[in-house]
């Protein structure tokens, strides 16, 4: 009878574990369901991918920034042609500023002269009287009162004066 008893219980606790494992299972599938938060597991492999993506993101602008530059350095001049170019330019520079001086004219003259142009060019093509307006506000900024043609005659002069 002792074995009976024995059995009996040791089939009950066998038979309570199961049911309350199989309770237990389903207990935890509707609390997971209801629940709104992730599991740490989920949320690590979200945050893993999400940080795999940013990477490959920035690897994506590092290249492209990478040939951006490469590019850039492939169009860019040699230093010595850049240093040639600079310096024919301040050699075009100084050969200006030597001909309007030996013309006698002021480089201020000749850039307000300049803009002014600018500005009566565009004008001449809605009036007809544009051309004399421009003639007379080149006039009006000689400086020293000379008209314009006769500065131009002295830098014909001094130009022909350089030739032989």
């Amino acid at each position: 009878m002792r074995e009976n008893e024995n059995q009996e219980s040791a089939e009950w606790l066998k038979n309570y574990q199961m049911r309350s494992q199989a309770m237990k299972k389903t207990v935890v599938l509707h609390a997971k369901l209801l629940d709104p938060h992730s599991s740490l597991k989920d949320v690590c492999n979200e945050n893993r991918l999400h940080h795999q993506e940013a990477d490959l993101q920035r690897m994506r602008d590092y290249m492209k920034e990478l040939r951006d530059m490469k590019a850039r350095v492939r169009e860019r001049p040699y230093l010595f042609e850049q240093v040639k170019q600079e310096n024919a330019k301040a050699h075009a520079e100084q050969t200006y500023r030597r001909k309007l001086q030996k013309a006698g004219i002021k480089e201020q003259f000749v850039e307000e002269t300049g803009e002014s142009f600018r500005f009566d060019y565009a004008a001449s093509y809605t009036s007809s009287h544009g051309s004399e307006n421009k003639i007379q506000s080149r006039e009006e900024n000689v400086d020293d009162g000379e008209k314009i043609e006769d500065v131009e005659e002295k830098s014909v002069k001094s130009k022909g004066e350089e030739m032989p």
